[in-house]
């Protein structure tokens, strides 16, 4: 793991962050590399212990702006660093620019809570979405969640995100619930969302999960119970508009 601090005069870059400022700010991270996808740099990053509120609104405006620009939202996503503090980033190569992140938040048994890895946000620059950046990083997420032991890996998705769709089943991801009204009506055209659940007592090969079905052993009942679950609501919900 590196630990970088980057004392900043006016513009400096550092990876993903740009700053204008007219004082002398000091940022501290910690970077660790994980691997290269075709050129594009992929870091787990991490605020240090002892960063300041400065440090933190810093980063959280730079989360917040990739964001909107990812997902063509011109609203604010509020704190996403704050929430979703668990951080898995691709840098352009060359550049200094995020080309994909995913962020999730670790939900603790202790806190009554399930004891999973909850993906709040996954994404890439559309210009980037067919070099495997988004397998990578929830396949990276999964790994790390079956290398502690924590039991699942969670996330809503919305029902009519078809690509998406296809990247979580692909990965091994069951629909558990649907979940009505679960989007802002003036944030997508549907409101609905599946949530849906990774087990990792299932997997076999955590490093090929998003890449061979043999990386995984799910019940079939299981998955017939899903497909049942999510398909039945979805035609409930679609006849109430007829």
């Amino acid at each position: 793991m590196l630990l970088y601090c980057v004392r900043m005069i006016n513009l400096i870059f550092i990876q993903f962050i740009l700053l204008k400022s007219a004082t002398i700010t000091v940022y501290c991270l910690q970077k660790q590399y994980l691997k290269d996808i075709n050129s594009h740099h992929m870091y787990r990053i991490r605020l240090r212990i002892d960063s300041t509120r400065e440090d933190f609104l810093e980063w959280n405006k730079k989360f917040d702006k990739f964001l909107q620009i990812s997902f063509k939202q011109p609203y604010s996503f509020g704190s996403p660093l704050k929430y979703c503090p668990e951080v898995l980033v691709f840098i352009i190569p060359n550049r200094t620019q995020i080309s994909g992140v995913l962020m999730a938040q670790y939900r603790d048994k202790n806190k009554n809570l399930d004891d999973n890895f909850y993906i709040c946000f996954l994404s890439v620059l559309p210009e980037y979405r067919k070099f495997g950046l988004a397998s990578t990083l929830l396949n990276a997420i999964i790994q790390e969640a079956y290398d502690t032991d924590v039991q699942k890996v969670s996330l809503n998705v919305n029902i009519k995100n078809g690509e998406a769709l296809r990247l979580y089943r692909k990965c091994g991801f069951l629909c558990s619930k649907y979940e009505s009204n679960f989007y802002p009506p003036s944030q997508y055209d549907e409101s609905d969302a599946y949530y849906m659940t990774l087990l990792t007592k299932y997997i076999r090969v955590p490093s090929l999960v998003c890449k061979t079905t043999q990386a995984l052993v799910i019940p079939t009942e299981m998955k017939t119970a899903s497909t049942a679950v999510c398909v039945k609501r979805t035609v409930v919900t679609i006849n109430k508009f007829h």
